[in-house]
């Protein structure tokens, strides 16, 4: 079963701590979308590694492994398109979602295989935030978990 051929896919991609948990939200507030869906992260490998192969792989052992790009991208999007039959599943619903979104900052480094992998429908959100905002933010969350650190360990 191909995904992209039922489902509508939005992929957000930024930076982390740039809005795309928010945004992600957002999205999945509306009912023609699937609940929200937590990182992705395992697709993401999935595709890491495929890029991997396709781009630091040595000849001899890309033709016994992999034999050609084609047959290669074809177990990988196979992969991915199980993944994404596994989280719909968990979703105990009688209800036909139209769209899924996914979300993951890790994937904004494979933005160009996005339509590869998950259909030529799909559709890819980028969020863009000024990068002193995002350190000062990861600043915060750096300095809260710090504090409560030193809180657990007063209580002892």
């Amino acid at each position: 079963m191909y995904i992209e051929k039922e489902k509508n896919i939005i992929v957000i991609l930024g930076a982390p701590r740039s809005g795309t948990t928010l945004l992600s939200g957002l999205l999945t507030g509306n009912e023609e979308c699937c609940p929200n869906i937590p990182e992705c992260t395992y697709i993401t490998q999935i595709i890491e590694h495929y890029y991997n192969i396709v781009n630091y792989h040595d000849k001899e052992r890309f033709k016994v492994y992999a034999k050609d790009n084609n047959t290669l991208l074809g177990v990988y999007k196979k992969h991915v398109d199980g993944m994404l039959s596994i989280v719909l599943s968990n979703f105990n619903s009688n209800k036909e979602y139209k769209n899924i979104v996914l979300k993951d900052p890790l994937l904004t480094k494979y933005i160009d295989l996005v339509q590869v992998f998950f259909g030529k429908k799909s559709k890819i959100i980028f969020i863009a935030r000024d990068p002193r905002a995002i350190i000062a933010s990861m600043l915060k969350v750096e300095l809260k978990k710090a504090s409560n650190k030193s809180i657990e360990l007063t209580s002892l």
